[in-house]
């Protein structure tokens, strides 16, 4: 985007001023090989859209699908995940430190976030950047993110029929064109997430706004 609108829109600032480690958040593994089809990452809570990713999941196996699916995250829903389906053989994980995140990621292909309220969150770039091919709320940046990247689809709603048939295309989709699309998010990641860019940003914002204006965000 044309950079001297950062001047007339805060609302940009935190996407041009985030970056994430891309050395530890790397592909480890090419995506058609991981171990799960579908992963969640994120708060179990309602706000989240847990509950429609639970009901697509039960879904996709009741039409006859056998996805690996495992959900990472504490919450008020975790029971609820877990009760729902256990039965189909998710992995529910409750926590899991940040620096064993590279390996979960590179243990997904799809990374389901439908969120109902989100900014740009870190779940969806470190994701990206190891290769995982995102499926995303109309929310917040995610959608700026996404389509940028021209890897993974933004979803028109959060219904768990919607999301059922947008996974399900995914998991139809060759190998080839999955790791085509995972590595254009790396590429993006790479171009416009890495701390060399960010720090070019922060320079030019700087120039645009003024030392002491840059030094109150």
């Amino acid at each position: 985007e044309d950079p001297i609108k950062l001047k007339y829109s805060r609302i940009r600032l935190p996407i041009a001023l985030r970056f994430i480690d891309i050395e530890r958040f790397n592909i480890l593994k090419p995506v058609d090989e991981r171990e799960y089809d579908i992963g969640f990452v994120g708060r179990l809570e309602p706000e989240k859209g847990l509950p429609e990713f639970v009901l697509s999941m039960k879904l996709l196996y009741l039409k006859g699908y056998r996805p690996r699916v495992i959900i990472v995250g504490g919450g008020s829903l975790y029971n609820f995940a877990k009760r729902e389906l256990n039965q189909f053989g998710v992995n529910v994980l409750s926590y899991v430190p940040h620096d064993q995140m590279p390996n979960i990621y590179n243990s997904m292909k799809i990374l389901v976030l439908p969120s109902k309220k989100e900014g740009v969150p870190t779940v969806l770039l470190e994701a990206l950047a190891c290769g995982v091919i995102p499926v995303v709320s109309k929310i917040g940046g995610m959608p700026w993110v996404v389509q940028n990247a021209g890897a993974g689809i933004v979803l028109d709603n959060t219904d768990s029929v919607f999301i059922y048939r947008t996974v399900s295309y995914l998991l139809s989709l060759e190998p080839e064109k999955l790791r085509s699309i995972s590595h254009k998010g790396r590429k993006f990641i790479e171009e416009h997430f890495s701390f060399k860019s960010a720090l070019k940003r922060y320079s030019l914002l700087r120039k645009i706004l003024g030392d002491e204006t840059c030094g109150q965000h």
